[in-house]
Formats: C-alpha cells, structure tokens, sequence
C-alpha cells in the first residue's frame, strides 16, 4: 500500500506538472497573439515593405468611419500578401484602378471579409474579378465593374458601412454580400488584451470548455471554430467602442440599413455563403426576408468533391492549404459560376 500511495503521488505530481506547463505554454500564446491587437500595431509605423511577405498591417490603415474601423492601404503595388501579389486601387479597393462610370457601365458591388477580397489567391483570380471578366466577354457592349471592398476580418456591420460611404461614388446596380461564420463578432484582433498574470482564470480550462463544450450547431460538423471568434462575439471580451458591432441585432439592423440603400439608390442585393451551416442559413433567411436574393455553394462543392474523387474537403484543391481554408482559385471560380447564374435570374439583368 505504501509502494502504491507513493507511485499515486509520483504520478500526481507528474500530471500536475504537466498541467502547470501547459497553462504556462497558453499564457505565453496569449501574450503573442496580444501582441497583435489593432491598439498594438497602429501603436507603430508599418511601412510597406518592398520584398518579402507583408503582414496584414502592412496593408491596412485606420478608417476616418468609426464603423467602418480599418481599411486597406491605396495604391498597393504587387505587395506580396498571403503568398501572393496583392494591388489596390486608389480607393483602397483590391484591383486595377477603376475606369470611370459611363452612361453604359453596369457595376457591381461586393461586401465581405477575407473570403471575398481573396487571401491566398492573386487580384484577377477572385471570384468578383472572374465575373466581371466573363460578363465583359458575354456582353462586350456594356463596361462592367464588379468592385471588391472585402478586407480581412470585416463583419456585416463593417461591409454596409463601407458601402453607405462609397455608394454615392460607385452608383451600384448590384451589391454582392458575402456572409460568414463569424460575422456576427469582429476581427480577431479587436479585442480585449488579457491579462495573463491573472489567478482568477484558467487559460487551459477555458480551451478544454470551448473545444468540447462549445456551440457545435454553430459550426459545421467537424469543424472547430478558433477561440478568438467565440471571444469576439463576447460583448464582455470586446473593448467598449465596438460592442455594439456584435451580435444577432447589430447584424439585423445592418441588414435593415443595406435593404434601405437599395430602395433608395435602385440597386438589387445577392446574400450568399460558400460552406452553409445553422448560423449561415440563418442569416441567410435574414437576408431573404428583406428581399435580398440569397444561396449558397454547398451542392456545387459536393459535387466538385464527388467528380474528382476528393474524400476530404480540408486540405484540398478547394481551399489554399491544408492550414487555411480559404477558397482556392478553383473554388472562386465556382462561386463565380454560381453567381453569373444568380444573376441571370434577376428581373433587372435585360434591362
């Protein structure tokens, strides 16, 4: 019995450690990641830098919009981002410079986050820049722009934002959103530095609650949604400025706003998601019940699996990489595809 107690202790003592080490080892994740907040980057100059991959404050600027927040850079110039060129327009929109606006100019306004503006693919590959190229090819007698103002981290409140200070100059015919998992929370790193000194909390509880604890309707099945994400849609972990960008209503009342500026300016709207789940469907019907067009790619992307034989979604010619799970080109191409379709069927596309 002795011999027993003193392995029991031994082993105790051993877990004990190892738990010790690991809160450490997250506090120390934390610390970077805090690192990393937008208080922290603007806190500096980030100059745009001539080689070498740019970090994503090399590419943005703070917004003069408080909704609006950030924005990106003007007059980028083939900036290396995500391991491919990146250039902006003197509007600070992903692209070439926009020709002007003629009496035969159909334009196109997308909204969205990372997804839209195309981390990890090159300006032409994204699925905006594909559907302008294919309408110029269809209909040669019209000038089309299909714009891109989705910057990386954007929630819908930022996206309409973007469009109410823009919508007078760029005079759209059609606003594509794109909707998110997150886009109910803000970006990663607009949030609350945590203190990691604090006794009060456990920092690896909190991973093993949210990891096996967590909303899993939320999500699609099989997925883990990062930590920062659920914490950015905690009013309490968002600094005091931005909380009232989180949340099911700031979402609707940014809806009911896109909804009022297309009565006003004349403009049709087209909500869609890439990968659908409970949240994205739900705010999908948001999104219909305002009139807006709405779907979603989730067929298209199960059939593309099942011609070519894919198993696993993760990792494949789909996404960016076995780490990101951004559209690849392919799939922009089939979100573009999609969207032509969608398109066609508006009442307003002959005329």
């Amino acid at each position: 019995m002795i011999r027993i107690a003193k392995r029991l202790a031994v082993l105790g003592a051993s877990l004990a450690v190892c738990l010790v080490a690991l809160e450490i080892a997250l506090r120390v994740r934390v610390r970077g990641r805090d690192a990393g907040t937008l208080e922290t980057a603007f806190a500096r100059e980030w100059p745009v830098p001539e080689k070498g991959e740019a970090q994503l404050a090399h590419i943005i600027e703070l917004s003069e919009d408080p909704r609006i927040v950030y924005r990106l850079r003007k007059n980028l110039r083939r900036v290396r981002f995500v391991g491919k060129p990146l250039s902006t327009s003197s509007l600070g929109f992903r692209g070439p410079e926009l020709p002007p606006a003629e009496a035969n100019t159909r334009t196109i306004v997308g909204l969205g986050d990372s997804v839209m503006f195309g981390s990890g693919v090159t300006d032409s590959e994204t699925y905006l820049r594909i559907l302008e190229a294919e309408l110029s090819s269809r209909f040669p007698g019209l000038l089309w722009r299909a714009i891109n103002t989705g910057v990386n981290g954007y929630n819908t409140v930022m996206e309409v934002a973007t469009l109410e200070r823009w919508a007078p100059e760029l005079q759209p015919d059609v606003v594509v959103l794109g909707l998110v998992t997150n886009d109910l929370g803000l970006p990663n790193f607009i949030r609350i530095e945590e203190d990691v000194f604090s006794l009060q909390k456990s920092f690896l509880a909190e991973l093993v609650l949210e990891r096996w604890g967590g909303e899993s309707g939320d999500v699609p099945e099989g997925e883990w949604v990062d930590r920062e994400w659920r914490l950015t849609e905690d009013p309490e972990q968002v600094p005091e400025a931005y909380r009232w960008m989180v949340g099911w209503e700031p979402f609707r009342e940014a809806l009911d706003r896109l909804a009022e500026l297309s009565r006003r300016d004349g403009f049709e709207v087209i909500a869609f998601v890439t990968r659908p789940n409970q949240r994205t469907k739900a705010m999908l019907d948001e999104a219909a019940a305002r009139g807006f067009r709405t779907f979603h790619i989730g067929e298209r992307i199960r059939r593309y699996l099942t011609e070519h034989g894919i198993e696993d979604y993760a990792g494949s010619e789909l996404v960016v990489g076995e780490k990101d799970p951004h559209p690849s080109a392919i799939q922009h191409r089939i979100i573009a595809e999609a969207l032509l379709e969608v398109l066609e069927e508006l009442d307003s596309f002959e005329r």
